[in-house]
């Protein structure tokens, strides 16, 4: 066997390969993705390519949009295990703000407020409780003065 067939091959090209054929939807905040559903769904992905915690780390960027890459870049030197980078991506992501249903349900539209921010608000509470949809909607709605 001469050196060119026993040497390892360059795992690089490998990784770089593995990335474009992985199909995950990247982290978007812009996009109002929840960051405990997204790091799920990340991780569920992974392992259904066989994906080990090292090429997770190594190729995080690819799925990382916005102000998480952007963090994320700044703050590459101090993480080096993917539980740090979950701390990381949970710590910045999750809201420190604790909510609960009566925070919802009380929230109501009064007169001279801005509809808009109302709207926002609400929706936001409502996210952030991991409502369905069709929930959040009638609860934007039941909020609303009858006229």
């Amino acid at each position: 066997m001469n050196d060119k067939t026993s040497a390892k091959p360059d795992e690089s090209g490998i990784v770089m390969q593995a990335t474009n054929s992985v199909n995950i939807i990247p982290f978007d905040l812009n996009n109002s993705m929840n960051v405990n559903s997204w790091l799920k769904y990340f991780n569920y992905k992974c392992q259904e390519y066989n994906l080990d915690d090292k090429w997770k780390l190594n190729n995080i960027t690819a799925y990382l949009k916005n102000n998480a890459l952007t963090e994320y870049v700044n703050s590459y030197d101090t993480i080096k295990t993917w539980e740090e980078f979950i701390s990381f991506l949970t710590e910045r992501y999750i809201s420190p703000n604790l909510v609960n249903l009566s925070d919802f349900t009380s929230k109501s539209f009064k007169e001279g407020d801005d509809i808009t921010l109302y709207f926002q608000e609400k929706l936001k509470i409502g996210r952030q409780l991991n409502l369905a949809t069709s929930m959040i909607l009638e609860g934007l709605s039941d909020g609303l003065p009858v006229i």
